[in-house]
């Protein structure tokens, strides 16, 4: 399905198309992560936009020039086409960064709407300690989400 879906035109046609995108800045890659996806689903003749992304990892989760990029980059990327819009995924980043305010900006913010103390299973390593919040779900306008919630598996 992936080649029929490449144009607006023909998305009607597909059920779901899975697109890597790869960040770049002037013609330098940044980041090359498999993971980062953007879907379009189409059902009941609807449309809808997944963004996916695995964030870029700093140890102190405050980020840095990268994840500003990363995230501006994000944005500038949901916002091409005007279709109700869902960005997800591991950002390794905390919620107060200005990567994720950058986000905030333009998409509601689910985990700070429904007031999620983590998303992380309780843990800690010799890296990093759990029982956070570094996953993310924004939505734009177009979404309507009446409640969320966040469970701990044992």
């Amino acid at each position: 399905h992936a080649n029929c879906c490449l144009k607006d035109k023909s998305l009607k046609a597909c059920d779901i198309v899975c697109i890597p995108f790869i960040l770049y800045k002037n013609n330098s890659l940044l980041k090359d992560n498999y993971y980062d996806k953007i879907i379009i689903i189409s059902f009941n003749n609807k449309i809808l936009q997944v963004l996916n992304i695995h964030g870029i990892w700093t140890a102190d989760k405050k980020g840095d020039e990268r994840t500003i990029k990363e995230c501006q980059f994000v944005v500038d990327t949901a916002l091409k086409k005007d279709l109700p819009t869902i960005i997800t995924g591991d950002f390794n980043l905390s919620p107060q960064t200005e990567s994720i305010r950058i986000i905030n900006k333009h998409f509601t913010n689910l985990i700070d709407k429904f007031k999620i103390q983590t998303t992380r299973p309780d843990f800690k390593d010799n890296i990093e300690e759990g029982n956070n919040v570094v996953d993310f779900i924004f939505v734009n306008s177009k979404i309507k989400v009446n409640d969320l919630k966040c469970f701990t598996l044992i």
